[in-house]
C-alpha cells in the first residue's frame, strides 16, 4: 500500500455532496476546517493485499457469528447489560436477520491485517467507502482509471439485500440517526434510504428524537407506526439512554410487530469482550492479536478499550517505552474494559491507517482506508480513495 497523486477535480467537495458526501470538507473539533476526503491522493494496493483485508474479513466474520453463537448460550461474559441479555438471546433465536457490517483492521506496514474492531450495529463510512469512491474512480483519467480497481460493490450488493428483506413493495421504512454539525449521520442514512427506494421500500429519514411511543408502537413524527426501522444509534447506547431505552425494549412485545435493522443480537457482535473470546479460541490465528479482559500487570505493549466505544473514544494504547496515546475523547458510558496487544501501525511519518472492510451476506463488498493522524484512531482521520493495480 503506498500513496500516490492523483488529479484533483474541479469543485471536489461539491462533487463529493452531490454523491452523498457533504463532509469531505469539514472541521476539526477546535473549529478549524480540515479536508476530511484526500482529494488528490489515493491508496495504490497490489492485488494480493487487498484479497489479504478480504479474505480475513470474511473468515473471521464467520468466526465471529459463530463464537458469538455459542457464547450467547452459555455463561462466558460478552460485557452485555445484564436486563437486555435475555432479549438479545430471544432475537437470536428468533433469527431476526442483519443488513451489512464493517470489519476495521489496523494496516501494519508490509504486515498482515490486524483486527480491531468489529462494526456489526452501526457501519457508518457507507457514502465515502460507496458512491464517493465510486464517482471519483469514474472521473480518474482513463489510462489510470482501466488500469485500476476496486473493492466496491458496495451499493449493488446493499440495494440486493435490501431487495431480499423487503415484504412487499412500497413497504415503509424509517430510518433514524442523531443530528451532527457536519451531517454525518443524516448522510449515512439519506444514501442507505435511497438504495432501499431502489429495492422498492418506501423510506423515510427522521431524527431519532422525534420518535414517539404512544403505549402501543413507536410512531413517526407524521403519526405512522413504525414497521420496520433501520437505526443509526447503537443498541449499547440505546438501552443505556433512558430517553429511550424504554420504547426500545417495548417496541419488541408491541402488538403492530417491528423489524429494527440491525437486530438486538448484533449487540454480542459489538462487545469487544468477543475479541478476546477469539483470540483465546483460536491462538496464534495471523489476523487477531492477542486480548484479555484482565488488566495486564504491565501496559506497556497494550492497548486498553471499552467494550462497547466509538472512533477512538476511550482508547488508551502503551508502547513499550510507556508512553500513553489516547483517543480524542472518553466513552459516553462505563462499558468496562478489554486489553489488546499492541500492534504498531505507524509509518515513518508518526502516522496510521486503518481499513475498513463492508461485508453483505458474509461477503466482502466494499474496503475504505482512513489516515489518522498518530497511534490511535482519532474522531477526525481523513479518508483516501483506493485503487487496487489490474
Amino acid at each position: 500500500m503506498r500513496a500516490i497523486e492523483v488529479p484533483v477535480r474541479d469543485r471536489w467537495a461539491q462533487r463529493l455532496s452531490a454523491a452523498g458526501l457533504p463532509y469531505g470538507a469539514s472541521h476539526r473539533l477546535d473549529g478549524e476546517p480540515y479536508d476530511y476526503w484526500a482529494e488528490g491522493t489515493a491508496l495504490l494496493l497490489a492485488p494480493d493485499e487487498a484479497q489479504a483485508y478480504t479474505a480475513a474479513a470474511r473468515e473471521l466474520w464467520r468466526l465471529a457469528v459463530a463464537l458469538a453463537d455459542e457464547l450467547l448460550g452459555g455463561t462466558q461474559d460478552l460485557g452485555l447489560p445484564l436486563l437486555a441479555l435475555p432479549a438479545v438471546q430471544w432475537s437470536r433465536g428468533a433469527g431476526h436477520q442483519g443488513l451489512a457490517a464493517r470489519l476495521d483492521f489496523g494496516a501494519t506496514p508490509g504486515g498482515v491485517p490486524q483486527l480491531f474492531e468489529l462494526n456489526p450495529d452501526v457501519p457508518v463510512l457507507l457514502p465515502e467507502c460507496g458512491p464517493a469512491q465510486r464517482e471519483w474512480h469514474d472521473a480518474l483519467p482513463a489510462p489510470l482509471r482501466q488500469r485500476t480497481t476496486q473493492v466496491n460493490d458496495l451499493e449493488a450488493a446493499l440495494e440486493r439485500r435490501w431487495a431480499q428483506l423487503l415484504p412487499e413493495p412500497g413497504t415503509a421504512l424509517h430510518l433514524t440517526c442523531l443530528p451532527d454539525p457536519d451531517g454525518e449521520e443524516r448522510a449515512n442514512a439519506q444514501v442507505m434510504a435511497g438504495l432501499a427506494r431502489r429495492a422498492g421500500w418506501r423510506p423515510e429519514v427522521v431524527d431519532l428524537d422525534a420518535l414517539r411511543w404512544d403505549g402501543a408502537a413507536l410512531r413517526a413524527p407524521g403519526g405512522e407506526a413504525l414497521g420496520h426501522w433501520h437505526k443509526l444509534y447503537g443498541w449499547y447506547w440505546l438501552l443505556a439512554d433512558q430517553r429511550h431505552s424504554g420504547y426500545a425494549l417495548r417496541a419488541f412485545g408491541a402488538a403492530q410487530p417491528l423489524v429494527i435493522y440491525e437486530p438486538l443480537w448484533r449487540l454480542a457482535l459489538e462487545s469487544k469482550a468477543l475479541l478476546v473470546h477469539l483470540a483465546d479460541r483460536h491462538p496464534g490465528h495471523p489476523n487477531l492479536p492477542a486480548a484479555t479482559l484482565s488488566q495486564p500487570d504491565d501496559p506497556r505493549g497494550w492497548v486498553r478499550k471499552p467494550l462497547f466505544g466509538y472512533q477512538g473514544a476511550g482508547v488508551h494504547a502503551t508502547t513499550p517505552d510507556g508512553t500513553v496515546h489516547r483517543g480524542d475523547a472518553e466513552p459516553d458510558h462505563d462499558t468496562g474494559w478489554m486489553w489488546q496487544a499492541l500492534v504498531d501501525t505507524r509509518d515513518a511519518t508518526g502516522r496510521s491507517r486503518t481499513v475498513s472492510v463492508w461485508l453483505v451476506d458474509g461477503e466482502p463488498v466494499g474496503l475504505g482506508v482512513r489516515d489518522n493522524d498518530g497511534l490511535v484512531v482519532s474522531a477526525q482521520p481523513r479518508f483516501v480513495p483506493h485503487l487496487i493495480a489490474c
